[in-house]
């Protein structure tokens, strides 16, 4: 496999997407980290642009019950689709990284994060993709990407990030 944090390795091509959060909802405004093998470096493939564009809209679209770890049946569709793209290249392997706001306590924001980036790897683990090839991990409020004193800032910060990595 090869080695996340060696930049010989992989690039990282930010794919954040701002989304209105309506009052009295909570979605994870998500933001993609998509990783791709460096092809000139590792010989490893690139991202198909289709797959690229589909984990920047699964990234939009993935909302959870308020405070929970619950995904919302609206999010089904496009988790599904992010299994499919999963079981049909078998060198991706994923990384699903959860965040939340300031808001609340470190220790429950860290729960939280955790809860919610294991219940997205269920899912996918539900539908089919294995085990080996999924890791999730929580950060709670260590990662900001936003300013934590505007409720705009804090629906940045509420995200779940994937990061595709390929094993050789």
């Amino acid at each position: 496999a090869m080695t996340i944090g060696s930049a010989a390795s992989y690039a990282v091509l930010p794919a954040r997407v701002v989304v209105p959060v309506p009052e009295g909802v909570d979605p994870v405004v998500a933001a993609a980290a998509i990783v791709p093998g460096v092809a000139s470096m590792r010989g490893c493939p690139e991202l198909k642009e289709e797959t690229k564009k589909l984990f920047e809209k699964a990234l939009t679209g993935i909302q959870f019950e308020s405070g929970k770890s619950v995904i919302k049946k609206s999010s089904y569709g496009i988790l599904d689709d992010v299994a499919d793209v999963m079981k049909n290249n078998a060198a991706y392997n994923l990384e699903i990284h959860g965040h939340t706001d300031s808001q609340g306590d470190d220790a429950m924001n860290m729960k939280l994060s955790e809860d919610r980036a294991a219940a997205v790897k269920k899912y996918l683990e539900d539908k089919g993709v294995e085990d080996a090839r999924i890791k999730s991990f929580g950060h709670g409020e260590e990662m900001p990407i936003a300013d934590n004193g505007t409720s705009a800032g804090r629906a940045k910060n509420r995200r779940v990030e994937f990061k595709v990595e390929f094993w050789e």
